[in-house]
């Protein structure tokens, strides 16, 4: 007859009871933690409420300020700024009164961040724009293919991504250590680069 020991049994079920134990604790870890960040969001609303109040009275004493007998343009101003601020409590955006402009055309990229209605601060980098009239191509052709090429020469540039698509300008430049490497090659015939 053989009889099995349970020592090695219970500590193998003393482990999981424990490893149980932790993830209870890191459960309502995470309960009080989201319990606690539902409680700053409502602070927060709470101050943005308060803080939209504070801005509308201190706008709208400014107005009544401006537009008092003597008071200048600014009071035109300052009226289109509270109606944009009614407009935006009302529909929730002022996209019809917001615009920008760019010194160049082109394409807006990185986008990524930006979201419909958020706030920016002043001079916030929020996208990128590349010009589409001002374009410049970087390459690093093997020497055996520049064999004849000279800034000025006729070039053709094919891009992996369009497929068959072709553009043609003129090479404007080739960088000054490209230059002193070639010139090397061409006394030396070893040279590979």
């Amino acid at each position: 007859m053989i009889q099995l020991g349970d020592r090695r049994y219970r500590i193998m079920l003393d482990g999981a009871r424990a490893k149980l134990a932790q993830s209870a604790l890191a459960l309502q870890a995470m309960k009080d933690d989201y319990r606690r960040m539902l409680k700053d969001v409502e602070t927060t609303k709470a101050k943005v409420v308060g803080d939209q109040a504070w801005f509308t009275s201190v706008q709208e004493r400014s107005i009544t300020q401006l537009a008092r007998p003597g008071g200048n343009d600014d009071a035109r101003q300052a009226d289109a700024g509270l109606r944009m601020s009614r407009q935006y409590r009302e529909r929730g955006s002022v996209s019809s009164a917001t615009r920008s402009w760019a010194p160049l055309n082109g394409i807006v990229t990185n986008v990524e961040g930006l979201q419909r209605g958020q706030c920016l601060a002043a001079s916030a980098h929020v996208f990128d724009l590349v010009s589409t009239s001002d374009v410049f191509v970087t390459a690093e052709p093997k020497e055996t293919q520049l064999t004849n090429v000279l800034p000025g020469s006729s070039v053709t540039i094919t891009v992996g991504i369009n497929l068959g698509q072709a553009w043609k300008n003129q090479l404007e430049s080739i960088a000054p250590a490209l230059v002193a490497i070639f010139l090397a090659a061409g006394r030396n015939s070893s040279a590979t680069g």
